[in-house]
């Protein structure tokens, strides 16, 4: 009885979901492509944060048109609402974590050094061996390895003594 009754109704709504997966896909795909190609246009920022925000923004993207997919089955306003609470309560558990990624953003968008240079950054010096979204990995002179969260890096002064080719020595 209920396939009788609702079978037309169901058959759509699949075929309009699956309408709305494809188009959503050529979409995404467009949108990724044109913002790389922005990005690399810009020449501002470093091939890791490139990445970085092309898969965010195809991230979201799909994230909207599986939501949007969705509204033909079920009543997303309570779905959005919970992503919304479910979004606060781990923004708010993962602070120090979003804080330090946060702090990598603003160094790989900066750059204030690169992989190789010598630096002195939150009270230790030497060279920059790994630069990644959560944490700067130095290797001192003394060959000493330090792993400082981006934190603390972009909330201390930094000194890049290898940013220049010339330097003073005062003796």
């Amino acid at each position: 009885d209920w396939i009788a009754v609702n079978g037309a109704e169901l058959v759509k709504n699949v075929v309009v979901f699956l309408i709305i997966l494809l188009i959503g896909k050529i979409v995404v795909g467009w949108v990724k492509s044109l913002t790389q190609t922005a990005l690399q246009k810009s020449g501002r920022l470093n091939e890791m944060l490139q990445g970085f925000l092309v898969n965010l923004a195809g991230k979201l993207l799909w994230l909207v048109v599986w939501v949007v997919a969705l509204s033909q089955f079920i009543d997303v306003g309570p779905l959005i609402a919970g992503l919304g609470v479910g979004g606060f309560i781990l923004g708010f558990a993962f602070q120090d974590t979003l804080g330090n990624f946060a702090a990598g953003m603003m160094i790989l968008a900066n750059n204030p050094f690169a992989v190789g240079d010598f630096v002195e950054v939150g009270g230790h010096s030497g060279v920059v061996k790994e630069l990644n979204l959560m944490a700067t990995t130095l290797t001192t002179p003394d060959n000493k390895k330090i792993t400082i969260p981006n934190s603390s890096v972009w909330g201390s002064s930094i000194t890049n003594y290898t940013a220049l080719d010339t330097r003073r020595v005062d003796m």
